[in-house]
């Protein structure tokens, strides 16, 4: 209830004070009765009018039945590209009515991923995890399970980046088996690297692949991996300022990996899957409260972490012997554990071009709108196969440009300028129905308020208005 619900009746009482009084202050004493009845109506008319009559419907029971809430997914979110190694995060709400337990069933390339198992009842969040094995682009499934029956499937879209080349260095003290498995398998990948460990007090050994041989200098490389004493006192300073101020990567390396015997199995950050057991000291691990743990056991001991320094990043490892996965044929492992590794040394780098497509859900034949931020000074022509995508500027933000589109078929989608491109998933008319169901459907059980203007009250109002008239010019 609003302040005009008390202001109205006061303003209507005061001009109908007003009007009668004015009438029974006329000369003219004939059809006084009338006059007032008159004055009466219209102030009334005009209350009613101000106030919409607010009636109460109750929704019939067949409709109720109709529109009862189904069990579903009724909001679901997972980031629709990521980078090689990265994990596959679903984040979501399952509507769930009845108490016999639902199983969830992440799936891609005929192979289940990851599974949660929902009970009670209500609307429950859910959490699916996986890392992709794959590069390019690919459609998942969620499966929903109960008992023996599956049923629905809806797709996930998902596009695997592959990882920037960065140029990369090798630094350690003494020749090992961690830094030459890692220089070849990096190598392999197509990165740019160049290793160095040293033989003798003075004497070094240095490998390139992917580069050509030349006298080594931090400053021209990305990412530098290096144990304790592997640095010089002028290497030291230089890459602690490149970190700082050019947003370096550097890897330090613990001074050993411990002398007890033992392994572990490692979780990494964004997963709960565990990788591969690893020759591990259980007891050698990182202490650093205020970094971002990268790799830890089931225990909750950290041997990978991560701190933001300056522009840069630095990360700490008591972890010596990765190069057991190969060896022991666990290579999925070792490029899981790696590449997130990387990705977290790796220069945040902001493209020239972004791309962002609204609504989330996009089905066919219906409204999605394309949004491109450029840097560049030109008019973007934006390109959907052949078709072309008119953009127009937004009016507060600098270089962002918005086209509507309407997608025919389902499937993937290439969208292009003269300087990008991305990709995008159309999803089918029946995929994710439950998803914009879910924020209509909860009012169909119960009575609702609906306003309504009831025409017919002008009637009296006009009526009134033009007796009070014409009975002034008689």
């Amino acid at each position: 209830m609003t302040g005009w619900t008390y202001i109205i009746p006061i303003i209507a009482l005061l001009l109908s004070v007003l009007l009668l009084w004015r009438e029974i202050r006329r000369p003219q004493k004939g059809r006084l009765a009338a006059r007032v009845i008159a004055t009466v109506i219209v102030v009334v008319s005009l209350v009613w009018l101000a106030f919409p009559a607010i009636t109460e419907r109750q929704v019939p029971a067949k409709s109720a039945t109709a529109s009862k809430p189904e069990d579903g997914i009724i909001d679901c979110y997972w980031p629709l590209q990521i980078s090689s190694g990265e994990s596959l995060t679903l984040d979501g709400v399952f509507r769930k009515t009845s108490e016999k337990p639902v199983k969830l069933l992440l799936s891609g390339f005929d192979t289940d991923m990851d599974s949660v198992t929902l009970d009670g009842t209500g609307n429950l969040p859910f959490r699916l995890q996986a890392v992709p094995g794959h590069k390019g682009r690919a459609v998942y499934r969620i499966k929903v399970i109960r008992g023996d029956d599956e049923q629905m499937s809806e797709p996930v879209p998902l596009i695997v980046q592959e990882p920037v080349p960065l140029k990369i260095l090798l630094l350690s003290s003494s020749p090992d088996f961690e830094d030459r498995f890692l220089a070849d398998w990096l190598g392999q990948h197509g990165y740019p690297v160049a290793a160095r460990s040293r033989v003798s007090r003075d004497q070094y050994v240095t490998r390139f692949l992917n580069l050509p041989e030349k006298p080594l200098d931090i400053a021209t490389f990305d990412v530098v991996i290096a144990d304790k004493d592997a640095m010089t006192g002028g290497e030291k300073v230089q890459a602690d300022r490149r970190v700082r101020q050019e947003g370096l990567g550097l890897l330090l390396k613990t001074d050993s990996a411990g002398h007890r015997a033992g392994s572990v199995k490692l979780q990494l950050l964004g997963s709960h899957a565990s990788l591969a057991a690893l020759p591990q000291d259980p007891l050698a691990v990182v202490r650093d409260k205020n970094a971002l743990p990268l790799a830890k056991d089931s225990a909750g001991r950290v041997y990978t972490v991560v701190n933001l320094q300056g522009q840069g990043r630095v990360v700490h490892t008591s972890l010596h012997h990765t190069y057991s996965w190969l060896l022991n044929g666990q290579e999925k492992s070792y490029e899981q554990y790696w590449n997130l590794v990387l990705q977290h040394l790796s220069r945040s780098v902001k493209p020239a071009e972004q791309w962002r497509f609204s609504p989330f859900i996009t089905r066919a034949d219906e409204h999605l709108t394309v949004t491109l931020q450029s840097g560049f000074d030109e008019i973007p022509r934006i390109l959907q196969d052949d078709v072309a995508i008119a953009p127009a500027g937004h009016p507060l933000r600098a270089g962002s440009w918005d086209g509507k589109y309407w997608p025919r078929e389902k499937g993937w989608k290439l969208f292009r300028s003269a300087h990008s491109e991305q990709w995008l998933y159309i999803f089918g008319k029946d995929d994710w129905k439950q998803m914009p169901a879910a924020h209509v459907i909860a009012a169909t059980d119960i009575a609702r308020k609906q306003t309504r203007y009831e025409w017919w009250l002008i009637i009296p109002l006009l009526g009134g208005l033009a007796f009070l008239w014409i009975e002034r010019k008689l």
